[in-house]
């Protein structure tokens, strides 16, 4: 049975197990999204059903030995999955884990991941002037998981800061509303009224962190819930019609593989934003290697005269590295489905 242990979600980073070490502290908070936790006692088995997506084994203490329908059969200790977790591959059907020592297994999601490398760089965006804190919560909300991720940097750009004095109520059940709004500072009262209530009751009270009125961005008329500041504060407010233009008009265009390839037999240049473990375990022949996390230092490395293909393992770190490469006034599309999706040669460093 998979467990929760922060320390050992933290040991991941600080122990330099990759792709963990690339995450910044708050990423790790967020980690128990992407991976699962197994301890194992000497002699006991785990077996894991393929999704067909890709995954990562990494052993934070003991020794194991891993095989399966479709999977490399190894023994592994922590020492071998370290710098290179052992991959579980999209063909495996079925991964059998058995424990030659006590043991805790790390298992992680190849995409989870993915999203979480990405939201990290947008949280680090320094020149955006974001707050973490508040980025995080707007990542949480349901309605905004429906943004491409490029455009997500864009839409707290968008959110204007409202000032709400103590008594103010922000949305009215039952009331035409359009705004999602996110408190800064400040606290609010919750009040709804059920279908059988004869007046509304107090449900609850949200303050600095807290967000609400996420159902006016997906179509919802009117409010579900009375909100009214009890203390003084300050609001992020996004729109209605902000949030449906960035759904209808994603910034950044991707580009299937072999549009991709004949836009680099043309003259594209191609531009790698994976970390060099993983550039070094295989990329597409004749890419630059500009990591995601070191790009915003060393962009200028790119010639702004130039066209760039951009990749990643999956296509969602590239997204937002050609956002801040078209920020920085540099041409880039995304090649969809990074090199996972690539039909082409790919070739591993000497």
């Amino acid at each position: 049975m998979a467990i929760y242990s922060p320390d050992a979600l933290r040991a991941l980073k600080d122990q330099l197990y990759y792709p963990y070490c690339h995450l910044s502290d708050s990423g790790i908070v967020r980690l128990e999204e992407a991976v699962r936790l197994f301890p194992l006692k000497a002699g006991e088995s785990l077996s894991i059903k393929g999704d067909g997506g890709w995954h990562f084994l990494s052993l934070l203490k003991g020794r194991v030995a891993v095989a399966g329908p479709g999977a490399r059969q190894a023994q592994l200790s922590p020492a071998d999955t370290r710098d290179r977790p052992y991959t579980v591959r999209p063909r495996t059907i079925e991964l059998a884990i058995d424990a030659l020592e006590d043991s805790l297994v790390c298992y992680g999601d190849g995409g989870a991941m993915d999203y979480l490398l990405s939201w990290d760089e947008l949280a680090r965006s320094e020149d955006a002037g974001l707050d973490s804190g508040a980025l995080d919560q707007v990542r949480r909300s349901m309605a905004f998981r429906r943004l491409p991720l490029e455009s997500v940097e864009e839409a707290f750009r968008r959110m204007r800061r409202c000032d709400a004095a103590a008594g103010l109520e922000i949305c009215r059940q039952g009331a035409p509303h359009d705004t999602f709004y996110l408190i800064v500072s400040g606290r609010a009262e919750i009040w709804e009224m059920g279908l059988y209530d004869d007046a509304p009751l107090k449900t609850g009270e949200i303050g600095p962190g807290d967000a609400f009125g996420e159902d006016a961005l997906v179509g919802e008329a009117t409010s579900g819930m009375t909100v009214r500041m009890i203390e003084a504060g300050q609001l992020l407010c996004l729109t209605r019609a902000d949030f449906r233009e960035l759904i209808s008009n994603p910034m950044i265009r991707e580009v299937e593989a072999p549009l991709a390839k004949a836009m680099l037999e043309a003259g594209h240049k191609l531009v790698d934003v994976r970390y060099e473990e993983e550039h070094e375990e295989g990329h597409i022949p004749g890419a630059i290697l500009l990591p995601l996390v070191s790009l915003r230092r060393h962009w200028n490395r790119l010639d702004p005269a130039d066209k760039h293909v951009v990749y990643c393992r999956s296509g969602k770190r590239s997204l937002v590295a050609a956002l801040l490469l078209a920020q920085r006034g540099i041409e880039a599309v995304s090649l969809k489905g990074g090199i996972l999706d690539w039909p082409y040669a790919v070739t591993a460093s000497e």
